[in-house]
């Protein structure tokens, strides 16, 4: 299966940075956004996920996280 993209939403860009630095919060908000809008997520995230990396994009100005 190829790779997918989320775009999550967040209040500003101080909120995403502060969640891309910090894997707990970022989890957790990742969670309840999964919870929110079930349909974005592939259904077997509900069984878990890892926080595999993250790159940053030189064309957006912006760290990208990637989950498994």
């Amino acid at each position: 299966m190829g790779h997918k993209s989320i775009c999550l939403p967040f209040a500003s860009e101080a909120p995403y940075r502060a969640y891309v630095d910090d894997p707990a919060p970022y989890r957790q908000y990742l969670t309840q956004m999964r919870c929110q809008h079930p349909e974005l997520f592939p259904k077997d995230m509900a069984q878990g996920s890892t926080l595999h990396d993250s790159y940053g994009s030189i064309k957006q100005d912006l760290i990208v996280r990637r989950s498994k």
